[in-house]
């Protein structure tokens, strides 16, 4: 048999495998926003002595109500804690709501004090989004399967 008469062989381009890396810039693109708004709110509310006597004079202020609430939030590393849970939970489903809860919750706890807690919430909302995203990516065709 000669060349001429054997149809070549398609070879398709193996996946990119950072097919599932692109989805996430919606998600970092959400933890950069929280995070300048939480450090506005941090070091222009919260930190600043002037309005901590402001509000003293005036506790039923709006902004004095929003600066109490979220010191009630970083007592305790309450926003850190809710992020980590939120990860837990995003976890196991996938469940895009709460892994952005996660990802919002524990860049806002970085910055506002719950660290620990909530850099781990905002990493497992991130890995819920990236295995979500491989999933997709598999059933796309765009990612091969990981042999087992």
């Amino acid at each position: 048999m000669d060349s001429a008469s054997t149809p070549p062989t398609a070879r398709a381009d193996p996946p990119s495998p950072t097919a599932s890396v692109a989805g996430l810039w919606p998600w970092l693109a959400l933890t950069a926003l929280v995070l300048v708004a939480a450090m506005v709110l941090r070091y222009q509310l919260v930190e600043p002595a002037s309005w901590a006597a402001q509000c003293v004079a005036q506790p039923d202020d709006p902004a004095c109500r929003l600066r109490a609430t979220l010191i009630r939030m970083f007592t305790g590393q309450r926003l850190g804690w809710f992020a980590l849970a939120a990860g837990v939970l995003a976890w196991p489903g996938r469940n895009v709501l709460v892994a952005g809860l996660a990802i919002a919750g524990g860049a806002a706890g970085i910055v506002l004090y719950s660290v620990e807690p909530a850099a781990a919430g905002w990493l497992l909302g991130i890995l819920a989004r990236a295995g979500h995203n491989d999933k997709a990516a598999i059933a796309a065709g765009r990612l091969r399967k990981p042999s087992a």
